[in-house]
């Protein structure tokens, strides 16, 4: 595993003595969010609409062209976010002790929006079908989760970082001890002081993030255990687990395939998860 990425080491202790407003924090994370779903570009190549650019010169070396530039998760860094934003290279230090910290934090707000739109297909469902069963509406939610993946290909890649997986682990493992974090992640953390407990704060934040990606699934399948359209052998976090487990892998299906959810897709996106309800489905009588 390769320890954190640190665009400037030396900037540990420096920024925590005199920590920036909250608001610039969230500005930087919004500013790499707006990168990634293609909203926003570099401020020294931007376009009109705002999307990043990338030059590139004619095969006779003559007139240089502007394309637009895909973002990429792997480029998500310190020096792009305050390229972004139009600050100094070390700002961004001031609220992330390093670059993995930064990536954590965008990828928290990634599992935050993710949620947001499953809550709202979940209202969507209770309101327009008062009657419908907890298994239409669990189908309903899961659609809605990989069709906002699809549509946010590098800022699903970038929740699901490799470098990110060790430390959401590490917090299902341990919890809330945080001293065991630490020593399970040492190349995480960076040993003791200020820089390791911001570190971890910033980790923790992800994991409850993500923790949450699940908690209208789980309210959905306590409903249909109460009314018998759940096997009432099974948890709701079970029914919750299974749901988003078959739409994680029917998302990243699409991300890495680069594919859009048209009708022929959006078909078979559902059958895939009506068929992962006859494991969970209470059998007719």
């Amino acid at each position: 595993m390769r320890a954190a990425a640190h665009d400037n080491p030396s900037h540990d202790d420096a920024p925590a003595e005199s920590p920036a407003p909250r608001s610039a924090r969230t500005e930087f994370v919004d500013a790499a969010v707006a990168y990634l779903l293609g909203q926003r570009g570099k401020s020294d190549g931007a376009t009109g609409d705002g999307g990043a650019v990338a030059r590139t010169t004619s095969a006779r070396g003559g007139t240089a062209m502007r394309e637009p530039a895909r973002p990429s998760a792997s480029a998500l860094g310190i020096r792009l976010v305050a390229e972004l934003t139009g600050r100094s290279h070390a700002a961004p230090l001031f609220h992330f002790p390093d670059r993995l910290c930064f990536v954590a934090a965008v990828a928290a707000e990634g599992f935050r929006r993710q949620t947001q739109r499953v809550r709202e297909a979940a209202t969507e469902s209770s309101t327009e079908h008062v009657h419908e069963p907890a298994t239409e509406r669990l189908q309903r939610c899961a659609f809605a989760y990989v069709q906002w993946a699809s549509g946010a290909p590098a800022l699903f890649a970038t929740m699901y970082d490799p470098e990110l997986a060790p430390v959401l682990e590490a917090f299902m493992m341990f919890g809330d001890d945080e001293a065991r974090i630490g020593e399970q992640l040492p190349t995480h953390f960076g040993g003791d002081g200020k820089p390791a407990r911001r570190r971890y704060h910033a980790y923790r934040e992800l994991y409850e993030a993500k923790q949450h990606a699940i908690d209208t699934f789980v309210t959905i399948a306590r409903e249909g255990i109460r009314d018998g359209s759940l096997r009432s052998d099974l948890s709701a976090h079970d029914v919750a687990h299974v749901v988003t487990s078959v739409a994680d892998g029917l998302a990243w299906q699409h991300v890495t395939e680069q594919q859009s959810i048209g009708r022929l897709l959006e078909a078979h996106t559902r059958r895939m998860i009506r068929l992962c309800f006859e494991g969970v489905q209470e059998p007719a009588r």
